[in-house]
């Protein structure tokens, strides 16, 4: 899991291609995605003096999100960009994809914090870009541009539902 950890941060067409195929490394995908969201819950729980507050939607946004984002990539670059590859592919994909988002961790670090997690956002969108362009084959970059657009704009309106959500439920 180690060389696929490295090979996704590091954005390598090889690894992307293993993992499309590698059918075991769903669970490892899960397994990313929990991880960085346990380390950005935690830096950002550094950062606000208070680690509980948030954690658990953290988690459960950073797997919801996952699921939201691989939709948004299926429905783009399968049905539209005529990409291919199964839901199952692009979910180890993106799950390692996500990887970036454990140095999240370092957010707490006091101004250096915000530059850490701009950094750390930009990073997951190149890695994004380059682990949709091979999951999906598309050797024209901007459908994986488009595609990769398309599902950060999704995800930014699953966030704004969620977190309007947890706000109507905190003011009950």
């Amino acid at each position: 899991m180690k060389e696929k950890l490295i090979g996704a941060l590091t954005m390598n067409a090889d690894t992307y291609a293993a993992l499309k195929v590698d059918e075991k490394a769903t669970g490892q995908a899960l397994l990313v995605v929990i991880v960085a969201a346990i380390c950005s819950a935690i830096g950002g729980g550094l950062l606000a003096s208070s680690i509980p507050t948030g954690f658990g939607t953290t988690l459960v946004w950073a797997f919801v999100s996952w699921l939201l984002w691989a939709g948004a990539v299926y429905l783009i670059g399968v049905k539209v960009f005529k990409g291919e590859a199964t839901m199952s592919q692009i979910m180890r994909v993106l799950g390692f994809a996500y990887a970036p988002a454990a140095f999240n961790i370092l957010s707490f670090i006091p101004l250096m914090g915000i530059i850490i997690h701009f950094l750390v956002a930009c990073w997951l969108v190149v890695s994004f870009y380059f682990a949709t362009q091979n999951v999906l084959g598309l050797n024209e970059g901007s459908k994986a541009a488009v595609t990769v657009l398309v599902g950060w704009f999704i995800y930014l309106i699953g966030l704004g539902v969620v977190i309007n959500f947890l706000g109507a439920l905190a003011g009950v």
